[in-house]
Formats: C-alpha cells, structure tokens, sequence
C-alpha cells in the first residue's frame, strides 16, 4: 500500500514491506528503478531514508531528512539490470541504527 508509482512486474516487480505501526518500510527495486511511495503511512513527522546495497551489504544514508506528510519519489545511486536496490525508511524518532549493522 505504500507504492504508488512503478511497481513494475516479472523481473522489475517492486516489493514493500513495513511495519503495522509505520515505524519502518522496505523496498526492494531489483533493476535499480526509481520508486514513488506514500510516506503518509508511516508514524513520525520524519524520517531517514537509506540506500542499501545487497551485492556489497553496505548502506548509505540519505542526506536530508524525508517528510512523512507526503507522497516521494527515490532514485537508487545505480539503474539498470543486476543494480539491485532496497530502500530503508525509519521513523526519526525511533532511532533505529544503519541497515545491515548488527548494533
């Protein structure tokens, strides 16, 4: 319900997950495409927004802070077949850490 643009289908299809209370979302974009998501649905005034890359298990977070009040579009760092993304999105309040870092 989060996606509201470019879900995309067979090899391009875009998956989202997040929590029932909002606190996170998920995207996975396996051809690096750029994804549009209603940021309405999660909790907090803000939130922080990674890229994370799963042929390396490094993230790299986005620089300014992402409003939950509205609707976003993301374009990953890279485009194109085997340039796999997922995009994190966390409540600012909720202080999670950098993806893929056991804390």
């Amino acid at each position: 319900s989060v996606v509201v643009c470019c879900e995309g289908e067979g090899t391009s299809y875009t998956a989202a997950s997040r929590d029932r209370n909002g606190g996170y979302l998920m995207v996975y974009l396996p051809q690096g495409q750029r994804v549009t998501l209603d940021l309405t649905k999660m909790s907090g005034e803000s939130a922080v927004a990674w890229w994370f890359n799963p042929r390396t298990g490094t993230a790299s977070q986005i620089e300014n802070a992402v409003s939950t009040s509205s609707i976003a579009s993301f374009d990953p760092p890279t485009m194109g077949v085997e340039e796999d993304w997922i995009l994190v999105v966390d409540d600012r309040a909720r202080g999670f850490g950098v993806p893929g870092v056991a804390r």
